[in-house]
């Protein structure tokens, strides 16, 4: 099987750029001090619509001509014989993805095959409208990813006495160390890829997703890593 959905592409970069709300700079980086951080490059409202749009009406606020959309900035801490400080970008892409599935009773598993990156979402130059044919689709991923970024925002920061604290959702997953806060993963840009892509399958597969405004704790499951999230209104 074969579907179009949105995929994260996530690259290496030598220190954080975009709008960095903390001014991070990688040294801050250390297992003394910050060892996650995740914020979109541009400011988003709070129900998601980007603050840097143009308004097609002033009666719909929630339709609106994009100009740029956010891409994903990660910073975390590793440790192999020392402690290792990374920074990656992650760009929002149109892609397709192959499944193998299979159906066993009343259960279903999807196991991916390959992933093709088409082209970002939104080049760089480019707006989308709301006349656009596909002003409804590319919502709907700009929507996803927003959800995926709100999942990720925040900081572990070292702590003396509990090992780390934590203001972000992230916190929830199994990728940090329970008492360091260090990542486990030897490649955590294909963790974030990977996980953001269960993310959105997820949301495909929830026939019975219930809408937010009625209850804010849908549990979303993953092919391979389910977790809890909660979204605000009128985010989907």
């Amino acid at each position: 099987m074969q579907i179009a959905a949105p995929a994260l592409s996530c690259q290496k970069r030598s220190d954080f750029g975009g709008s960095n709300p903390s001014n991070h700079q990688r040294s801050d980086l250390s297992p003394t001090g910050l060892l996650y951080t995740a914020y979109s490059s541009i400011g988003e409202g709070v129900s998601g619509r980007p603050l840097a749009w143009a308004n097609r009406s002033t009666t719909a606020p929630d339709f609106g001509t994009f100009t740029e959309i956010p891409t994903l900035w990660v910073g975390w801490l590793t440790q192999t014989d020392r402690y290792h400080s990374n920074v990656m970008e992650c760009v929002l892409y149109n892609a397709t993805r192959s499944f193998n599935v299979v159906f066993s009773g009343e259960s279903l598993t999807m196991d991916q095959t390959k992933k093709n990156l088409i082209a970002p979402l939104l080049p760089e130059g480019s707006t989308k409208s709301p006349l656009d044919s596909d002003y409804q689709q590319f919502s709907g991923y700009y929507g996803a990813a927003y959800l995926y970024r709100e999942f990720l925002r925040g900081n572990l920061t070292a702590d003396i006495t509990y090992g780390f604290t934590d203001n972000t959702d992230a916190s929830q997953t199994n990728w940090f160390g329970a008492t360091t806060g260090i990542v486990l993963s030897e490649d955590f840009a294909k963790t974030i890829e990977d996980t953001f892509g269960d993310f959105f399958i997820s949301l495909l597969s929830a026939t019975r997703l219930p809408f937010p405004a009625l209850s804010p704790r849908p549990f979303l499951s993953g092919t391979t890593r389910p977790f809890g999230f909660t979204y605000p209104t009128r985010s989907l």
